[in-house]
């Protein structure tokens, strides 16, 4: 009979291309917290038998509802990030007890980095960016940190030169954010065009895609204060690039719902060269977002992870400098190590924009950011992981 392994999921995106690796060696149970989360799952051929949706609320009473209802919300009131740890360790006792799993793996950090799981409890955490994902302090609580790199390596252990890591706790693997590109980076005109079409765009003309982060400002905000009215100038970005026989389309962060239905944004897309992804709320999605980057000309944000894909993809980049509330002295990556234009105003987004139509001034820096930032990146690293996996779990 297989071994267990345990699969705690954010998403679809970043564990079912491992599912299909390892399938054949182990047998794999994935729990999930979402409902869409859980119907992309089937919709992508995982057998319902093999997912386990759990509720994040009280795990002990399903009966009589409102009960239920007010022990929830007296508990999340009072306790938040505490409840859920504590929802989170039941649901692994039943887990131990049913499956005797031999590994757990998630997609994320700070949900299950304290609760005692069988060990080993290892993370991929999912993206890339220049956020505070990979010197958090939840990774600690890991046996093993799967890695994009040396580079975020050296800059963990630089961050933390207090602490003394296992000899495992650390382990480079490479950016499995880049595998589906690896050998596939571009598309054909003729795809690229049915693409565009299908967001009413003109096909023959070039894409810049704008894909705000949620936390780079307050709130749900995707321009800094300094841009002086963020809808009025997302609108007049928008007619700026019409001008100049330009596409745009924006691709909001999955946690910004006030921005996917809001009349201001709706105003924007009306125009005849501006469309929205349908981005999918509160989770990730695998539709359509690698065919809309490898489309792209211009990729546009702040700290997001979808601007280190781009610069592997050699994609002109824009950076909005993040909110005063960004600590760049924790950042995963260097505030340095930007190669493209940084922008802190509108006029320095106009620049940009019309500098990138003349020239790319920025090829060399992206091949060298490439080079420091990602290791082994030709190779698809969910091989890596598999094995990875395989050998931890025969010891």
């Amino acid at each position: 009979m297989n071994m267990n392994i345990v699969f705690i999921a954010d998403s679809t995106t970043m564990l079912l291309e491992l599912d299909r690796l390892l399938i054949n060696d182990v047998n794999i149970i994935w729990v999930v917290y979402s409902e869409p989360v859980y119907k992309e799952l089937i919709k992508f051929g995982i057998e319902s038998e093999r997912v386990k949706y759990i509720d994040l609320r009280f795990p002990f009473i399903t009966r009589p509802l409102l009960i239920k209802r007010i022990l929830n919300r007296t508990l999340h009131f009072f306790f938040k990030e505490r409840a859920l740890e504590y929802y989170f360790q039941h649901v692994v006792k039943s887990l131990n007890k049913k499956y005797n799993p031999k590994f757990y793996l998630t997609d994320t950090s700070k949900l299950i980095s304290k609760v005692n799981t069988v060990p080993p409890k290892a993370t991929i955490l999912h993206s890339v960016p220049y956020k505070n994902f990979y010197l958090s302090l939840y990774n600690l609580n890991y046996d093993i940190l799967f890695l994009p790199g040396n580079y975020h390596k050296k800059r963990i252990e630089k961050y933390f030169s207090s602490l003394n890591f296992s000899q495992n706790q650390l382990e480079v693997i490479g950016n499995l954010k880049l595998s589906s590109f690896v050998n596939n980076k571009t598309l054909s005109e003729k795809f690229r065009g049915k693409l565009l079409e299908s967001y009413g765009l003109n096909p023959k003309w070039p894409l810049v895609l704008y894909a705000p982060t949620y936390d780079a400002f307050d709130g749900d905000k995707f321009f800094p204060d300094e841009f002086k009215g963020q809808y009025k100038r997302l609108e007049e970005y928008a007619e700026f690039l019409e001008k100049n026989e330009f596409n745009l389309i924006l691709k909001f962060h999955h946690y910004m719902e006030c921005n996917f239905k809001s009349k201001n944004i709706e105003k924007i897309i009306s125009k005849n060269n501006t469309s929205l992804f349908k981005t999918i709320k509160n989770h990730d999605t695998l539709d359509g977002g690698d065919d809309l980057l490898m489309a792209s000309d211009i990729v546009i944000g702040e700290t997001s992870g979808v601007l280190t894909t781009a610069i592997y993809l050699d994609k002109k980049i824009i950076f909005i400098e993040p909110g005063r509330q960004f600590d760049w002295s924790s950042s995963d990556i260097e505030k340095k190590l930007r190669p493209g234009y940084v922008c802190r105003t509108f006029d320095d987004l106009l620049g940009a924009t019309s500098d990138y139509i003349i020239k790319d001034e920025f090829v060399k820096q992206r091949a060298e950011f490439n080079d420091r930032v990602f290791y082994n990146k030709e190779i698809n690293a969910y091989s890596q992981l598999r094995n990875s996996i395989l050998k931890h779990i025969a010891k």
